[in-house]
């Protein structure tokens, strides 16, 4: 899976003004804080449609959420980690933002990426950033790793004030942030929009990409979706949903046991490399890491051939990669992405190569057994479409 950003299209309409955040955010933090109070009534005396901070948390307080032992998917993904009057007003207050800022008269998920708003986006920043300071138990030496439901006594017991007070000082480190400007001036003209999708199938018209900036993930097998389980969690996806989701991400450790991908592995570069872990002596390597590395290739051609599709006669291409290794086998991965790229009618004009001290492969003290030095290659490709 990938997160694609496209532009689309210039709109000659007046400049839209720009977000004053130190001003907004704080008055939209008193708002939220005066419906943590108690729910404003219209004046008709009706209730309002909009949940708020206190209502709900009083009523979720009231019947905390349980794991359900028949169905444990349908269970809140936060009590993994939280107990269960804590998962209560992190999930109050993710409802509460859903209700008051995206929609009152739906479910309290977020729903697709294109009905966020960037106020909203604002406010589960802020909650995520609540909802991961508190995870330390949950934590490892890895830092990308977090791991699953761990035991109940070690499970986070925040208070609500104590939530309350983290959110929003998070909504205030934010704002601070916020208002410290974009770096780079924006044209007042150009109007983006975010989509959400397979970068094996872009919801894009054929040849209709100026310019493509990406960065596939390494070949390192980092697990992603493990990495953002908190945020994840926030959302309402649990393991069901992480599941799916890392079969499908490109570089996942989880390889399906099933015949091979569709697509072909046609880099020289690749193919040797696969040679050489088919022949290692290390475990699993003839089984778990081949199939590991033959899915990844794979899917990093049918990425290619999808950005290839979508990009105009003489786009440009911005790849960023970086070498890895299994054991002590190097793998080229900016000449593997050159090589398929090429087959797929893309030409290298400039390589820019970046030294990198030290990677996650040092966090791992078995490493130490098949190499000394951890330092790696970072390379910037810029092709065009031929």
């Amino acid at each position: 899976m990938s997160y694609s950003t496209a532009r689309c299209g210039a709109k000659k309409s007046k400049a839209r003004p720009s977000v004053e955040w130190n001003g907004l955010v704080p008055v939209l933090c008193g708002v939220l804080d005066s419906l943590r109070r108690g729910c404003s009534r219209h004046r008709r005396g009706r209730p309002n449609q909009s949940a708020c901070l206190g209502s709900m948390g009083r009523r979720r307080n009231n019947s905390c959420p349980r794991l359900d032992e028949e169905n444990p998917g349908r269970s809140d993904p936060l009590l993994a980690w939280f107990t269960p009057r804590s998962s209560a007003v992190l999930r109050s207050l993710q409802r509460s933002i859903h209700r008051l800022l995206v929609s009152p008269d739906e479910a309290a998920v977020p729903g697709p990426i294109d009905r966020i708003s960037s106020l909203a986006a604002f406010f589960y920043v802020a909650l995520f950033l609540v909802t991961r300071t508190r995870l330390r138990s949950a934590t490892t030496s890895n830092p990308t790793w977090i791991k699953g439901a761990i035991p109940i006594t070690k499970r986070a017991r925040p208070s609500k004030e104590t939530l309350y007070e983290a959110f929003r000082k998070a909504q205030g480190s934010l704002s601070t942030f916020l208002g410290m400007g974009s770096p780079v001036p924006l044209a007042p003209e150009a109007d983006a929009c975010v989509m959400h999708g397979s970068s094996t199938s872009l919801n894009l018209p054929s040849d209709s990409v100026d310019v493509i900036i990406t960065s596939p993930p390494y070949c390192t097998r980092i697990d992603y979706v493990a990495s953002v389980r908190p945020e994840l969690a926030i959302l309402g996806y649990g393991d069901r949903e992480a599941k799916l989701l890392r079969h499908l991400s490109l570089g996942n450790p989880t390889v399906p046991r099933e015949s091979r991908l569709p697509g072909k592995v046609d880099s020289k570069t690749a193919r040797t490399f696969l040679a050489d872990v088919l022949s290692h002596p290390s475990k699993a390597s003839e089984t778990y890491y081949l199939r590991y590395f033959d899915t990844y290739f794979r899917m990093l051609g049918n990425s290619l051939n999808e950005l290839r599709r979508v990009a105009k006669q003489g786009a440009a291409a911005f790849v960023v990669a970086q070498d890895s290794y299994y054991k002590e086998v190097r793998l080229d991965l900016p000449r593997v992405l050159t090589e398929m790229a090429r087959e797929r009618g893309w030409k290298l004009n400039r390589q820019f190569d970046f030294p990198v001290d030290r990677t996650m492969a040092a966090i791992n003290p078995l490493a130490r057994k098949h190499r000394d030095s951890f330092r790696a290659i970072e390379s910037v490709l810029l092709m065009t479409k031929a």
